[in-house]
């Protein structure tokens, strides 16, 4: 795997990755005065392999901003590394619409990766708007440098393996040369699955619903997405389920997380269905609680839904 070696002092290189002694740089001019505001604690820590600069409330990549991922893209590809793809915003407005900004840059980013070659498995996005500030939001010359796409190495995931306690590298001898890789005098990495890989609906999530999700079905399916998971049909002799998909979405469940996907769905159906899995077909369903039976009330007009359960994306 690629390492990414220390950001270049001098010139235009930007980051490096470091493979069996050779380096690669990643070449792109920076705004005006990016150098000099990048702080401190972004130096020191990791610094982006490229960065993707926007206009003012844009959310898609200029010609120019293309030109230099274009260029980028070639040294990315000659990796197979995981990519983590993290969109940011500047601070001028309210933070749920600057967290969707956040996302659809990220994500605009993320398709035009995959539109160069790079395969969309090696990619994660991540986004936060009016945080993570590189620049000065008091003047527009250097506020413009925090409506970015940073694109880094994607972290790895650090499973304890053995025991649920904290163990020793040394004691994790129950596991077999090829389930351990050393990443430290004491620490080893579990070449092992992580929960959201082993299991789909432990993926840890957090997200903003767009305003098109407005019912409890369409917000299932929107969670669902790109799961490899689905809502089950709905069963004609349960006629619960048609009524709360067509329920209106809470407006304190329109962002959730971090949150396990599973208990995201729990979280949407409420505290009077349980959450049916079918792991066979990799279905989802809802299921009434038998306590609450009692309580139904159905009306035939509601079994129309007020917008489509498949409004997701």
């Amino acid at each position: 795997m690629a390492l990414i070696s220390p950001c270049p002092k001098s010139g235009s290189l930007r980051a490096g990755w470091t493979a069996a002694g050779l380096v690669l740089s990643i070449l792109g001019a920076l705004p005006a005065g990016a150098g000099s505001l990048m702080n401190d604690q972004t130096k020191a820590d990791n610094p982006p392999i490229h960065t993707v600069y926007f206009g003012f409330g844009d959310d898609s990549v200029s010609p120019s901003e293309r030109q230099r991922l274009d260029q980028a893209t070639e040294l990315l590809s000659t990796d197979n590394a995981p990519l983590m793809v993290h969109g940011f915003t500047d601070s001028i407005g309210f933070q749920a619409y600057n967290d969707d900004l956040a996302r659809r840059r990220s994500e605009a980013v993320r398709n035009a990766l995959v539109a160069q070659g790079i395969a969309a498995a090696r990619i994660e996005t991540a986004w936060i708007g009016r945080s993570g500030y590189v620049g000065d939001n008091h003047k527009e010359a250097t506020r413009r440098l925090n409506r970015r796409v940073e694109i880094r190495p994607a972290p790895r995931q650090l499973q304890v393996v053995g025991s649920d306690l904290p163990q020793r590298a040394d004691e994790h001898l129950a596991l077999s040369a090829k389930d351990r890789l050393r990443v430290g005098r004491y620490s080893q990495l579990a070449a092992v699955p992580t929960p959201g890989q082993a299991n789909p609906l432990q993926t840890i999530i957090s997200l903003i619903f767009p305003s098109q999700i407005r019912t409890v079905g369409a917000a299932l399916n929107h969670v669902l997405a790109r799961s490899g998971w689905a809502l089950a049909p709905t069963q004609a002799s349960d006629p619960t389920i048609p009524y709360l998909m067509s329920l209106p979405l809470p407006e304190s469940q329109r962002s959730l997380g971090p949150i396990a996907l599973f208990n995201a769905l729990a979280v949407l159906c409420g505290e009077a269905y349980v959450v049916v899995v079918d792991p066979v077909n990799r279905l989802v369903s809802c299921e009434l609680r038998a306590p609450y039976s009692s309580l139904v009330r159905v009306e035939e007009a509601v079994t129309t839904p007020r917008d489509s359960p498949k409004a997701g994306h």
